[in-house]
């Protein structure tokens, strides 16, 4: 599974469509990132092909710019 990070809701649906697109099943959910905050509830995708979840995408605005820092995009 690869988890990708978003900044924008508009992203988010970008990318859901997307995946749908290549045949996909996609869900949209709530859950955890990489960032340490109180209330660490982030809006997020995941994106199933038959029985494995081959993607999950978050939206986190501090965790895509930690991506950028460690130049990791």
């Amino acid at each position: 599974m690869k988890t990708i990070y978003v900044n924008t809701n508009y992203e988010l649906t970008v990318t859901k469509l997307g995946y749908e697109f290549k045949g996909m099943e996609t869900f949209r959910t709530r859950t955890t990132c990489g960032c340490m905050h109180k209330d660490n509830r982030r809006n997020a995708v995941i994106a199933v092909q038959g029985d494995t979840v081959m993607y999950k995408v978050i939206r986190c605005r501090g965790c895509v710019r930690k991506e950028a820092e460690h130049g990791t995009i």
